[in-house]
């Protein structure tokens, strides 16, 4: 049975994970570590110490994998779809200040604290690998170069909630819509986002009228297809034109997570090929 809680300033549900394994997804059946591109990067011996205890998971669209405040019981390792990072205001506002997909993993500040400092919302449906919080600080304890790419992807993720407070203050909508649509793209593999635009205003802090009107114009000049619920990406380059400069400093600092990883077998993000799941 999974537990929900309700917004206090929407009325929209959220529903928490399972903890069982939901074994009727027959994709999950053929998942692999390499369909997480943060798990292809392990060294062996994490690897090994990883394996035995790694578990496929659905993520449905909605879900919470944690709340702020929260005992951070499992950390996910997402194979296919998007996690959106969370700030709470005490009024129940909330905006996104991260994101995670198959380059990251969901609950890695498990390496400072118990409990969590944001909340954990499936934006995108899709699955992921999930690993007992026990066996995560063993491995970051024990393993040295685990221990490295956890401290260097919290760098990476610190970076980009601070790019994302200064562009939600200095940039103008127009270029915030194009840069998140883009990170959804990067993220799922996908120019077809499930996606309403009453997310993407909650995502980005404005009013759903705003989001209208800009995906609006988007569409009528050919970037953009909307049917309600979804949206594809036609022509990713010229929404690229009209993205904040955010997009790519955030882009290239995930590619560069695997830099200077100390894993003599480890090649290099660039060489990584991850399989898109349909």
């Amino acid at each position: 049975m999974m537990r929900t809680f309700r917004n206090r300033d929407t009325s929209s549900t959220c529903h928490f994970l399972p903890v069982r394994q939901d074994a009727r997804i027959v994709r999950m059946q053929t998942m692999s570590l390499e369909m997480s591109r943060f798990l292809s990067l392990l060294d062996a011996p994490s690897r090994q110490a990883f394996e035995p205890h790694l578990r496929p998971v659905p993520l449905k669209e909605g879900a919470c994998l944690h709340e702020v405040g929260s005992t951070l019981d499992y950390v996910y390792f997402p194979t296919r779809g998007m996690v959106s990072i969370l700030t709470t205001t005490d009024d129940g506002q909330r905006v996104e200040t991260g994101f995670v997909g198959r380059e990251g993993v969901v609950g890695s500040s498990l390496a400072g604290f118990e409990r969590s400092l944001d909340t954990a919302l499936v934006q995108i449906g899709g699955e992921a690998y999930r690993l007992p919080a026990p066996v995560f600080m063993s491995a970051y304890d024990d393993h040295r170069p685990f221990r490295y790419l956890i401290n260097r992807y919290n760098a990476i993720m610190w970076g980009l909630a601070q790019q994302s407070a200064a562009c939600n203050a200095l940039h103008p909508l127009r270029g915030r819509i194009a840069r998140w649509l883009l990170h959804c793209r990067a993220r799922t593999g996908s120019d077809e986002l499930k996606i309403t635009q009453e997310a993407v205003a909650a995502m980005l802090g404005v009013r759903r009228t705003s989001v209208t009107l800009e995906e609006s114009m988007l569409a009528s000049r050919g970037i953009l297809s909307i049917r309600r619920g979804h949206l594809n990406i036609l022509r990713p380059d010229l929404l690229k034109e009209r993205a904040c400069e955010c997009y790519q400093i955030h882009e290239n600092r995930i590619a560069d997570l695997a830099s200077g990883y100390p894993h003599s077998g480890l090649m290099p993000a660039a060489a990584i090929t991850l399989p898109h799941l349909t």
